[in-house]
């Protein structure tokens, strides 16, 4: 499997990946909308791939640094209508460099031609104005309110984006499957 984009090396999660991981989901950069609860994740979970997300996560490794950037992950994956939720994390001090974006493209691009999805999904909170600006500037289009999020003790608004096969193949100029 190769998902490789220009400055991206793409790869699937491994369990050396997982301090890497446990540093992000505990350095507090990311608590203004991380949904996740961080009590309940021990060292050793963040060594599984079933235990995050309930998906698959990519890493992400800038190709001239050599070094782990951030992740893309793949989850709520429902094989029935060809649809699953794509999300990405950047490491603080490489964020704001078009990555996420790549890195959700290539591997968008390997979950349509290659796996046969349909339909992408993304469910940022409304309040994380960076990524949603970075799903539709990757051409995902805003569908409204799904659901609602209480963190830190208030409440927020989770908003679907998404993105169609169709609309991809012929965005990216990609083979069609």
């Amino acid at each position: 499997m190769k998902l490789d984009s220009e400055r991206l090396h793409i790869r699937p999660f491994e369990p050396s990946d997982g301090s890497i991981i446990h540093k992000w989901f505990y350095s507090g950069d990311y608590e203004k909308y991380f949904r996740y609860h961080q009590q309940i994740l021990k060292r050793s979970d963040f060594e599984s791939s079933e235990t995050l997300l309930g998906g698959s996560l990519f890493m992400l490794s800038d190709k001239t640094a050599h070094l782990s950037i951030g992740m893309v992950g793949v989850h709520g994956v429902n094989l029935h209508s060809g649809t699953c939720k794509i999300s990405a994390l950047i490491d603080k001090e490489h964020e704001a460099n078009g990555y996420a974006k790549e890195g959700m493209i290539a591997v968008g691009r390997y979950l349509f031609e290659d796996l046969g999805f349909e339909r992408l999904n993304s469910d940022p909170l409304e309040i994380d104005e960076r990524t949603c600006s970075i799903l539709t500037e990757a051409g995902f289009e805003k569908a409204g309110q799904v659901d609602v999020c209480k963190l830190h003790g208030k409440i927020y608004n989770e908003v679907r984006y998404y993105m169609n096969k169709s609309t991809f193949l012929l965005r990216y100029k990609c083979r069609h499957s």
